[in-house]
């Protein structure tokens, strides 16, 4: 597995470019590795002990001149108490939204109570209008109180300072 790896000296490192030519015998070049480079490479073990890091497909770099860099992820509202972060999603609904939900929920609460109210023979259940009228002043109820929800006026209170 890559992993990243910065470098903590200078290091000249061989690398053999093979041209796949037959008539192209391999060369053996160098390259040089600065300190403070970062470069992606992979660990590789000889008898279960870390050997050598591997760059690119034939660079090898010794254990001594690199270190693994280790990264986190910067969060802001990050507390050292916690190990999870709370993210809060603010759902915004549009008015009509808003007032259409009300409308179809406050009828429907206003059928169920005058259906309620006909079972119970508190109105006369032969009356079909009855069904209607509460379907109507539940809605008209519904989208009341959503307007009074929404056009709450909070008291603030303003303190001059000094």
């Amino acid at each position: 597995m890559k992993k990243t790896y910065i470098i903590t000296k200078d290091v000249k490192v061989p690398f053999v470019v093979n041209s796949g030519q037959a008539h192209k015998p391999a060369q053996i070049r160098y390259k040089v590795f600065r300190k403070g480079k970062m470069v992606k490479g992979e660990l590789k073990h000889s008898n279960n002990k870390p050997a050598f890091v591997l760059v690119g497909t034939m660079g090898v770099l010794p254990l001594n001149c690199v270190q693994e860099v280790t990264s986190t992820p910067i969060v802001s509202n990050f507390d050292d108490n916690s190990d999870e972060i709370e993210i809060k999603k603010e759902t915004k609904q549009e008015p009509k939204v808003q007032y259409g939900d009300a409308l179809i929920i406050g009828a429907l609460l206003g059928l169920l109570a005058v259906y309620g109210a006909q079972k119970y023979n508190y109105l006369d259940a032969e009356e079909k209008k009855y069904k209607l009228y509460g379907a109507v002043v539940g809605g008209v109820l519904g989208l009341y109180y959503v307007y009074r929800k929404k056009n709450v006026v909070k008291n603030v209170k303003i303190v001059k300072s000094k």
